[in-house]
């Protein structure tokens, strides 16, 4: 039996987390969770997700520069990301460019599970 794919979801809100989580249950995916970009950049050291589900706002480090790092990686150079926020008007043009969907929180679990899917071919 193959390993399950990882996708690691990074938030600083357990309950978005668990949300999220709660979204995918249903999807063929080992989940991989993280409250800042620091922990993320820990657990990447080990990991290679399909994809990452990162919010913009983290205590640490702002979700745009680990998007800018994930890329940076030429490990992780086949990870997709999904960037989240509720804050529209702080995805700039670069982290746009970057991710490979930007959705607005609250979050859809239809938007999210179409955008994985669309993402990840499956």
């Amino acid at each position: 039996m193959s390993e399950q794919p990882q996708v690691l979801i990074v938030d600083d809100d357990a309950e978005q987390i668990s949300l999220i989580a709660s979204m995918m249950s249903n999807e063929p995916f080992s989940l991989i969770t993280a409250m800042t970009g620091q922990r993320a950049l820990e657990v990447l050291r080990s990991a290679k997700p399909c994809l990452a589900v990162v919010d913009l706002i983290l205590p640490d480090i702002p979700g745009a520069q680990l998007v800018q790092e994930i890329r940076a990686d030429t490990r992780l150079q086949t990870t997709k990301i999904i960037i989240v926020t509720s804050f529209a008007h702080y995805v700039t043009a670069d982290a746009r460019q970057l991710a490979d969907r930007v959705l607005l929180k609250p979050l859809s679990k239809d938007k999210l599970i179409d955008a994985m899917r669309e993402l990840l071919s499956y």
